[in-house]
């Protein structure tokens, strides 16, 4: 019920988001897959994935699953005292970091799709400014500094934005990038060793 280390993490989001990742690029976009754009595909994937497993921590630890070695003496625990809090705390913190900084590959694959009105690019912009929107919050959570994410409203116009103009979705993913590493060069790394 445990992914142990890091590698593990990243097969499994790999094969969860990785794999049709790279599957649409080649068979959609018609884009050849480099080493390059594998290599930024999994780390993509563990930007996104990371989204979920973070935001599923307590749940999958009573059903007995956990994406953290760290995590593993809580497995079966539907109830936490505030030691186990902690820990699950700190592991959230830790996974966080780790998912912001898949920012440049994300930037590196956007920046790949054709020119043009592209759906694909119009859907990269919005799931990663979702992203951004939920790692802002889940940073504050985690007892971090958040960020100012944009309202729905302004993502799902940025999408269309990006659709239209790859110049506009250059300027978003830039944006985001910028805070990503803003973020990840102020926060100090965790203290409790579960980065």
């Amino acid at each position: 019920g445990v992914l142990a280390g890091r590698h593990q993490r990243a097969q499994y989001c790999h094969h969860v988001i990785g794999e049709p990742a790279l599957y649409a690029m080649r068979s959609l976009l018609h884009l050849p897959i480099t080493s390059q754009r594998r290599e930024d595909a999994q780390r993509v994937a563990e930007m996104i994935q990371l989204a979920n497993i973070t935001r599923d921590i307590e749940r999958d630890l009573a059903q007995g699953r956990s994406y953290h070695e760290a995590l593993q003496p809580l497995l079966g625990a539907s109830q936490l005292d505030a030691a186990a809090r902690e820990q699950v705390r700190a592991v959230r913190a830790a996974l966080v970091r780790d998912a912001m900084g898949g920012v440049d590959a994300y930037a590196r694959l956007v920046a790949e799709l054709p020119p043009g009105i592209s759906q694909a690019r119009g859907a990269a912009v919005l799931m990663l400014l979702f992203t951004d929107r939920y790692y802002s919050r889940c940073t504050t959570h985690a007892g971090g500094r958040g960020w100012r994410a944009q309202p729905r409203p302004l993502i799902y116009a940025n999408a269309i934005l990006a659709t239209l103009s790859a110049g506009w979705a250059d300027r978003v993913v830039s944006a985001t990038q910028r805070r990503f590493h803003g973020v990840l060069a102020t926060t100090p790394g965790d203290r409790a060793g579960y980065g």
